[in-house]
């Protein structure tokens, strides 16, 4: 009987142990997938805890009762498109702060608030942002004088307050309500500041510009002046132009770019099959999503030898293929270039035009600071490049003329917005853009 009662309670042992052991098993393979569920969703969207938190300077929409379930309920549909990085939060204290809510079903429990003031305090300002804040907040610090005589005082006053605005907007995510209007109150300042200047240097600019024209007939004189007489003819196609920009966003060609509406670019494509081999919706929902090229209609160009030019030479090349790219938020023509075994191995292609300039190949690091001062990149609708332009050419004959571009050498890759190519005037505080072109790599035409 002592030995049954022995075997029994040994085995009603192992039983329970084995379900302690199963239940243990289970807690943990729950507690893993509650983890990856966790993961899975605040991972993609832990900024818009951003809203969750309550400060100061912390501003919610929603009721005090329900913004805990109404934001989390809300986090797939809410937060879409790119994220913000957090200002010195771990994904472990938003995770915690997650489990927290999760375990107490809504109610703020202390450990749910301990937490919570935890996280705060790692998202709200510090103590010279909060002077800053303070700076901004209080409008008499702040006003402009259009009337000024020193007009560029006024501007440069203007900017300063910008990028203020601008980092704190860029560091605490959950003060974008609470900062825009102030984005919306300067930025008209900024373009009648900027009007104001533009009527104050007209007179000199217009001198300067007759001064720029020549009767002389070399090539570099007759690209000048076709850059200062013909900015707006529409009947030429892009390749017949002065200048026309090479963005090298294809690693197995080098080509020319058109970003914009161009009637005579878009005559010529209609002489091909384009239109007819795709759909108009396709065309316009950007379906396509490729280069669409065609050589049969190079006889229509009248220009087909080209100069291009990189940031330290000039090759010689000849127009092959004509088409289009039409992607969902971008769009070009696209001229399409024979090269040679040289020319396989530059990368840094700049622009192209059918005139043999004469280059100086030089970096001119004052020219750009004066440059991209004049570019200040403020009050735009999107992100973009052009307060981070870099010489790299002159135009020999002339005293001022700088070629300038944005590629991604300029600054880290994934920060290039916008590349860009430019011909500027400058000289002392006088800077004239007299060509410019860029195209959209941020999806501005999708916003």
């Amino acid at each position: 009987m002592k030995k049954f009662l022995f075997v029994l309670l040994v085995c009603c042992g192992l039983i329970s142990g084995c379900q302690n052991e199963k239940t243990k098993k289970n807690d943990s393979i729950e507690h893993i997938k509650q983890d990856k569920e966790i993961e899975k969703l605040f991972s993609e969207y832990k900024y818009r805890f951003h809203q969750l938190m309550k400060g100061e300077y912390f501003r919610s929409r929603l009721t005090k009762n329900d913004r805990w379930i109404i934001e989390i309920e809300e986090l797939n549909q809410k937060a879409q498109g790119k994220l913000y990085k957090l200002k010195n939060v771990s994904f472990a204290e938003l995770k915690e702060l997650a489990l927290a809510y999760g375990e107490s079903k809504g109610k703020e429990t202390e450990y749910i608030i301990l937490t919570k003031n935890k996280i705060k305090k790692h998202l709200a300002p510090d103590e010279i942002e909060k002077k800053e804040l303070d700076e901004i907040f209080d409008k008499s610090t702040f006003s402009i004088n259009l009337s000024s005589n020193d007009i560029n005082a006024e501007i440069d006053k203007v900017i300063k307050r910008y990028n203020l605005i601008h980092k704190l907007n860029k560091a605490h995510f959950a003060l974008r309500d609470t900062l825009r209007p102030f984005f919306w109150e300067i930025c008209p300042k900024y373009y009648q500041l900027l009007g104001i200047k533009d009527s104050l240097e007209k007179p000199k600019v217009d001198s300067i510009i007759n001064l720029l024209n020549s009767n002389k007939t070399n090539q570099n004189n007759l690209f000048v002046n076709e850059i200062l007489n013909q900015k707006r003819d529409t009947s030429l196609i892009t390749i017949e132009k002065a200048i026309a920009p090479v963005f090298n966003l294809k690693k197995d060609s080098v080509g020319i770019y058109n970003s914009h509406e161009s009637f005579a670019d878009k005559k010529l494509l209609q002489k091909t099959n384009f239109f007819s081999e795709n759909s108009r919706e396709a065309i316009v929902t950007g379906k396509i999503n490729k280069t669409i090229l065609y050589d049969d209609i190079i006889d229509e160009i009248k220009t087909k030898k080209i100069f291009i030019y990189s940031t330290t030479k000039k090759y010689e090349s000849e127009i092959s293929k004509f088409g289009k790219y039409a992607g969902v938020c971008l769009n070009y023509y696209y001229y399409d270039c024979k090269i040679d075994s040289l020319m396989k191995n530059e990368k840094k292609y700049l622009f192209a035009s059918k005139y043999n300039l004469n280059l100086e190949y030089i970096n001119n690091k004052k020219i750009d600071s004066l440059i991209n001062l004049k570019n200040a990149t403020i009050c735009y609708d999107c992100l973009t490049n052009w307060d981070s332009q870099k010489t790299f050419a002159k135009l020999k004959g002339y005293e001022n003329l700088y070629f300038s571009h944005v590629i991604y050498e300029n600054i880290e890759e994934n920060e290039v917005f916008t590349p860009i190519r430019a011909l500027h005037y400058v000289n002392g505080d006088i800077v004239i853009r007299l060509w410019a072109d860029s195209i959209d790599l941020f999806g501005c035409s999708c916003l």
